[in-house]
C-alpha cells in the first residue's frame, strides 16, 4: 500500500511520512532491540500517526460528518505537519491502491481458490 499526492507526486509532507514510515519499517524488521518489552509497549504509540493518516487519506469524503474528523485532522497536522493534513483531508492524498491496475490475463484466467472454513462443533 502507499499513499500519492493526485497533484503533485513529489510533495514533500508526505515523502517524509513515507521516509518516517520506512525508517519504522526497518527498525521492526531489523534485529531485536535491546528493550523488547518496552519496544512492545511504544510499537502502538508509533504506528497511531500512520493509522490516523491512512483513515483520514481513506475516508476523506465521508469524514465531514463525522464529529471526530477535526481530532482526527489534529492529531495529524501533529505527527505530519498541517499541509499533509489538509492535503489528506482535501482528497488529494490518496491510497495508490494495487486493483487500479489491470490484472494480467493469467492471473485473471486462474480458477477461484476454495477456502475450506470448518464447521464449528456443537
Amino acid at each position: 500500500m502507499a499513499l500519492i499526492h493526485r497533484e503533485d507526486p513529489g510533495f514533500g509532507p508526505l515523502a517524509e511520512s513515507q521516509a518516517r514510515a520506512r525508517d519504522l519499517h526497518g527498525a521492526l524488521t531489523s534485529s531485536t532491540p535491546r528493550g523488547l518489552e518496552h519496544e512492545t509497549v511504544m510499537i502502538s504509540g508509533k504506528l497511531r500517526p500512520f493509522a490516523e493518516l491512512l483513515a483520514l487519506v481513506d475516508g476523506w469524503n465521508t469524514l465531514d460528518d463525522d464529529p471526530l474528523a477535526p481530532f482526527l485532522q489534529d492529531a495529524i497536522t501533529e505527527a505530519f505537519g498541517r499541509p499533509l493534513a489538509l492535503a489528506g483531508h482535501a482528497g488529494q492524498a490518496r491510497v495508490a491502491r494495487a486493483s487500479c491496475h489491470r490484472p494480467s490475463r493469467a492471473r485473471a484466467a486462474a480458477p477461484p481458490r476454495r477456502i475450506h472454513i470448518p464447521r464449528p462443533i456443537t
